[in-house]
């Protein structure tokens, strides 16, 4: 026999609770406490398991202890009580399963609006009394009841839509628990309802515990005196169990509570209550409260206990547990990768989650860890950020030894400084505007420093003399003569940094500047243009060089080149050609230089004077008289004679008469085709005469 009576136990294997509230008491397994260690391996073969008895009597005794407040279920959610008046009893509510309580068995309850429980069924749906002045145990008080805390208040006051007057019955038989909630519910009469009370009363099967939890219990004496009560008392008014200064009188409270455990002492000569340990294929390996597990794999067992409940029936219930035969392999670790925000290789890493991650893998093991970086130096303090020693990427070697068997393993973890990895730009060039300053064409730098990668880059650029551009100019000028350096800076959404530079170059061009004289030709015809002998202007100004020359009339027309031979001028009498030498090999090029072309008047003492040759007076409409250009206007008094070959006259002009064309003198008759003498007399007093001859031609 292990013991005549009824024993639970604290199992720190898996609680079962609601999420952000504490772990209840549902299952004497749930509260198994396995004193040992649930690993072996290495230098530990070997684990012994002790059970830890929490010990339940029966309930014809209670003990009442204080615990931490932690409500092990919510205070709203349950089924809410909401159309009740004050000062009454709910009807009675079946609690699904048998609730042992001073010696006597119920399966309903009511609750109180006052803040009881009973199983008093002559209380059922009847009025609920506020007012008492009377210490438990008191037959003026409501028997076979529950106070957690009793006192006057009023469930009816609404509270800004927040109070909640409610119960439910949780779990999974046989271990299931009423509770009954009653939150930020006002306090009664008008100089009292300022204050308000949040409590929960909870009920477990099977180990027929009560709970009391008072998150808010002020004080109003201005009511009732001010009296609540925290106790239980049984059927006839004459026991009861209160919590210390907790009986009637003025107290508050705020996060506190209460469990009254059953603690009679029953007397059964036969075993009733046994333990067997079993392992995963069902077979039984021990008895009793201790054994010696000695796995060599992680294993499951199963333990099972049959014990005895107050009425009298004995109940079985089991529990699987785990364990864990570790050689401490430590699994590989994930790399951590953090983004390079100062362009450096170097990044502070947290490496906080690095041992519960292990622990994680290894929940049974005691653990000690020790850091080493990259260089092999011990890392003391994981407790601030690690700033890694090697750059762009590091080692970590963490090493564990478990302090229950004693392996030892090690595993890695890579720091990575993610580097935004820009391409180089090439050498941006420009022509060197004068004095080593030129403009450079910036189209296409972000999309060369950014190819091939992806995400949203933030750009910015400094130049030497320190100016920053947010966004690069597309014609950008060097601040430095000659050459210059850029820093561009490239950041992502996520932080990311990096830098390249690239540079602003000058071209080294020199050339030699021919600029040929000015050319000059006379007006044929008085117009001002005329055609122009080009010969040999292309060859001096291009003087040996390796460039092209570009050449514009003065309307700023591109001629071709080299110019035409002849070229005819457009703009009369004074035309300025320019041309601009260009460097074959990168394209820069001089300023504009420019030679004249000049159209001098016939009169002009350095234009020569022309008489014809000859002339075809064939009705063409192209030198079909014989004109000699300016005659009338240098030589107002000239006269010109035409002779045949036999001597004889056949044309007299003068200034009055029209130039010859072609027709014998007094009448139509045409001249032949045929060589002529001509004889011009200038009669300026000074130009000696003309003789020469012509040829006419039909």
């Amino acid at each position: 026999m292990i013991k005549n009576y009824t024993a639970f136990f604290l199992l720190s294997l898996s609680l079962i609770g609601f999420k952000g509230y504490s772990q209840s008491i549902q299952s004497p397994l749930d509260g198994i406490d396995i004193e040992g260690n649930l690993i072996v391996g290495c230098n530990a073969p070997s684990t012994t398991l002790t059970l830890d008895f929490f010990d339940v009597g029966t309930t014809e005794n209670y003990e009442v202890t204080s615990i931490p407040f932690a409500p092990p279920y919510p205070f709203t959610g349950g089924t809410e009580l909401e159309d009740l008046v004050d000062d009454i009893w709910t009807e009675g509510i079946a609690l699904g399963f048998t609730f042992d309580y001073f010696g006597q068995i119920f399966d309903e309850a009511a609750v109180g609006t006052n803040g009881q429980v009973t199983f008093d069924s002559s209380l059922f749906d009847a009025y609920n009394n506020w007012s008492f002045t009377q210490e438990l145990p008191s037959t003026a008080l409501p028997t076979n009841t529950i106070f957690g805390a009793y006192h006057d208040i009023d469930i009816t006051i609404d509270n800004l839509g927040q109070n909640s007057f409610n119960y439910y019955v949780v779990g999974e038989a046989p271990f299931r628990a009423l509770v009954a909630n009653y939150y930020k519910i006002k306090h009664f009469s008008g100089a009292c309802s300022d204050y308000e009370t949040t409590q929960q009363i909870v009920l477990y099967e099977a180990t027929n515990i009560i709970d009391v939890y008072l998150k808010s219990k002020p004080m109003c004496d201005q009511w009732n005196q001010g009296n609540a009560v925290v106790g239980i008392q049984n059927g006839d008014g004459t026991q009861a169990i209160v919590a210390p200064d907790r009986n009637t009188s003025q107290w508050e409270a705020y996060n506190e509570g209460w469990r009254f455990t059953p603690s009679g002492v029953i007397s059964i000569d036969e075993e009733v209550e046994t333990i067997t340990w079993t392992d995963s294929d069902g077979n039984v390996i021990e008895s009793g409260a201790e054994i010696v597990l000695s796995p060599t794999e992680t294993t499951t067992y199963t333990v099972t206990i049959t014990y005895l409940q107050s009425d009298g029936t004995l109940k079985t219930a089991t529990k699987e547990f785990t364990v864990e035969f570790s050689d401490l392999e430590l699994a590989a670790m994930n790399d951590i990768q953090l983004c390079d925000t100062n362009d450096d290789g170097i990044q502070q890493f947290d490496l906080s989650g690095i041992e519960q991650s292990i622990i994680d893998q290894h929940p049974t093991d005691e653990l000690v860890f020790t850091y080493y970086d990259g260089n092999g130096d011990e890392i003391t303090d994981l407790s601030v950020l690690y700033e890694n020693v090697i750059a762009n990427e590091e080692v970590i070697t963490v090493k564990a030894v478990s302090n229950i068997t004693e392996c030892e393993s090690e595993t890695t973890v890579t720091l990575i400084v993610d580097q935004l990895e820009l391409n180089t730009v090439d050498t941006l060039y420009a022509c060197d505007n004068g004095n080593g300053f030129g403009d450079f064409d910036t189209t296409g730098v972000e999309a060369s420093l950014v190819d091939g990668l992806s995400g949203n880059f933030q750009f910015s650029y400094t130049d030497e003399s320190g100016n920053t551009y947010e966004t690069l100019p597309q014609t950008l000028t060097n601040t430095i003569a000659d050459e210059e350096t850029i820093t561009a800076t490239v950041s992502t959404d996520d932080g990311c940094i990096s830098t390249r530079t690239f540079k602003l170059e000058i071209y080294q061009v020199q050339f030699d500047i021919n600029v040929p004289n000015d050319i000059v030709e006379c007006d044929d015809n008085t117009d001002g243009i005329t055609e122009f002998d080009t010969t040999g202007i292309h060859e001096t100004i291009v003087g040996g060089q390796d460039v092209d020359v570009l050449y514009f009339d003065e309307a700023g027309n591109e001629l071709s080149s080299p110019l035409p031979n002849p070229y005819t001028n457009t703009n009369p009498n004074l035309e300025t050609i320019s041309f601009v030498l260009v460097n074959k090999e990168n394209g820069c090029r001089t300023e504009p230089l420019s030679f004249n072309a000049i159209v001098n008047p016939i009169e002009d003492e350095n234009c020569e004077f022309i008489i014809p040759e000859g002339f075809s007076p064939n009705g063409n409409g192209v030198n079909d008289t014989f004109e000699i250009v300016n005659i009338r206007t240098r030589y107002p008094n000239f006269k010109i004679e035409f002779f045949n070959r036999w001597g004889n006259v056949v044309y007299t002009q003068d200034a009055s008469k029209a130039d010859w064309n072609g027709q014998l003198n007094g009448d139509d008759t045409r001249a032949p085709a045929g060589v002529y003498f001509i004889v011009v007399n200038f009669n300026d007093g000074e130009t000696e005469p003309y003789q020469g001859r012509l040829y006419l031609n039909r």
